[in-house]
């Protein structure tokens, strides 16, 4: 190699390292109590920016580990930031967000792990509550009717008035 090769190679190097490209698929593991709904390929948010996906989703002793691809290199991740699985959208997808730390915490390396954010306790309330709406909501457009027989099928293309039932 030739010195101005070399010289090339160190300062492509160089701004590899400085612009972070060693860090852009980078892996985070989280382990949580729980991952209901969630899937691989589920968006990881942090502060409303999607910043990767769900690479693996396995059950382990102490709950279930997340396998977290990190692909923006912008992502200041630390240690005492947390994971929390939220319901986007309106049938209630499921992505990985990850709550800011303190800023006083060191940056989170690659490989490195994230704690689970504290519980939700209103969570299951809220879901059943939802269901609720939801159900009654179909039932009024006449798509849901609790009071017909298991296998009856109602036409959506009726208004709920204007059907017969047997």
């Amino acid at each position: 190699m030739t010195g101005r090769n070399v010289r090339f190679a160190i300062f492509a190097l160089s701004a590899c390292v400085l612009s972070g490209c060693g860090d852009r698929d980078r892996v985070v593991h989280a382990i949580l109590p729980a991952a209901r709904g969630l899937s691989e390929g589920a968006l990881v948010r942090y502060r409303g920016i999607v910043v990767g996906s769900v690479k693996t989703v396995r059950i382990v002793d102490s709950g279930v580990r997340l396998d977290l691809g990190i692909e923006r290199a912008d992502a200041p991740l630390r240690t005492g930031d947390q994971v929390r699985i939220t319901s986007v959208g309106m049938f209630g997808d499921r992505e990985v967000d990850i709550v800011p730390g303190p800023l006083n915490t060191p940056r989170l390396a690659t490989e490195g792990s994230l704690r689970a954010y504290p519980p939700d306790t209103l969570a299951a309330i809220r879901e059943a509550l939802v269901g609720a709406v939801v159900k009654n909501a179909f039932e009024r457009l006449g798509v849901f009717d609790t009071a017909r027989a298991p296998g009856q099928r109602t036409s959506s293309l009726q208004p709920p008035a204007a059907r017969s039932h047997p």
